[in-house]
């Protein structure tokens, strides 16, 4: 499994009144620092930027643990040469994943 900065792209729409807490959900600000701080992190890795994009992926694991982002930080590791953590950040992002696609 490797990252695809072209096929990373987060495609979302937002209908609706905006509310300020749902409960146990992540809020409408959750939402917008995890997609700023995606965003970030696919430009600075797009720009041989991996300890800033290493910083914004981290930030966005803070708000919620996504296979997207164990994906990413798989690939940040690899780019810096290290295949070991590389090969443990992939293989959350795919038992997360495969977690996922049970239901």
């Amino acid at each position: 499994m490797n990252f695809d900065l072209a096929a990373s792209e987060l495609d979302l729409n937002f209908t609706g009144e905006r509310k300020k807490d749902l409960g146990n959900v992540y809020t409408f600000e959750d939402v917008n620092r995890l997609i700023i701080y995606y965003r970030l992190a696919q430009e600075n890795i797009g720009s041989n930027n991996l300890d800033i994009a290493e910083f914004n992926t981290n930030e966005a694991l803070k708000i919620v643990q996504i296979p997207e982002l164990f994906n990413m930080k798989g690939t940040l590791y690899f780019l810096k040469g290290d295949t070991v953590n590389a090969s443990v950040y992939w293989n959350k992002a795919k038992s997360l994943t495969d977690s996922l696609n049970k239901y």
